[in-house]
């Protein structure tokens, strides 16, 4: 199950910040995905910093998801 953390808005993260934990989330051998996202109708980006454990047998299961089952949107920094 992929859990996320999210930038809110009293408490951002700074880039560094999302770098440094997702750098300590991979050393602790979980897939890290930073990225952001535009919500339908919404002026503003949310910024997430997602991960997820790797399974006993090697592998990382399955892709990316929001944790209810919602693939989270393909991020391009434009």
């Amino acid at each position: 199950m992929a859990r996320i953390i999210c930038n809110s808005a009293d408490g951002k993260l700074t880039e560094e910040e999302k770098l440094k934990l997702a750098r300590l989330l991979v050393k602790a051998g979980y897939t890290v995905r930073v990225g952001r996202y535009k919500p339908a109708g919404k002026t503003m980006y949310v910024h997430y910093v997602e991960y997820i454990a790797a399974k006993e047998d090697g592998t990382n299961g399955t892709s990316l998801t929001t944790g209810e089952g919602n693939q989270l949107p393909d991020t391009d920094d434009q």
